[in-house]
């Protein structure tokens, strides 16, 4: 068989598989723009770049760690994810609570919001609700960070590029 006919399999295949309600790409998060960005593929490379404080991390875990992650969770059988995360300015903590933090908006219909400093006790006198605790530690919530936990690897010993 030829590249041509390789490639026109390829093709027929990539149509079947939505016809057979599977999935060639992870959805765009962002529904307004699926027709210009349909979603996250395999084989396919994405720059992010930005000046430095103009949100490059946060965007880059929503987008490339989050939307998988729960994309996978909420569609078990559709899609395998493993996620290889080179934190290079971030501790592994962090990255952490990051996810708690947009789990609890996200799962909560956008009404649970919480600062990295109300979720971390930073300031004095105001310790974390106890209810937001308690929703993490839920069975619901619990399921999913363990999901977070088996598919993402953290890639130890990166360097920052920047200092």
């Amino acid at each position: 068989m030829g590249l041509i006919d390789e490639t026109l399999k390829y093709l027929h295949e990539r149509r079947q598989n939505l016809i057979d309600g599977k999935v060639n790409c992870i959805p765009s998060p962002f529904t307004s723009f699926r027709q210009d960005f349909v979603g996250i593929e395999q084989e396919t490379y994405y720059i992010i770049t930005g000046n430095q404080k103009s949100s490059k991390s946060q965007f880059t875990s929503f987008m490339f760690l989050y939307t998988p992650i729960l994309y996978a969770y909420y569609n078990p059988g559709k899609v395998r994810v493993r996620v290889l995360y080179a934190p290079l300015e971030e501790s592994k903590r962090r990255i952490i609570l990051r996810f708690m933090r947009h789990l609890l908006y996200v799962h909560s219909g956008f009404k649970i919001r919480v600062s990295l400093q109300e979720l971390t006790s930073a300031q004095e006198g105001y310790p974390v609700d106890e209810k937001v605790l308690e929703i993490l530690e839920s069975e619901e919530y619990k399921k999913i960070m363990d999901f977070f936990e088996e598919h993402v690897t953290f890639i130890e010993g990166g360097k920052n590029p920047t200092g």
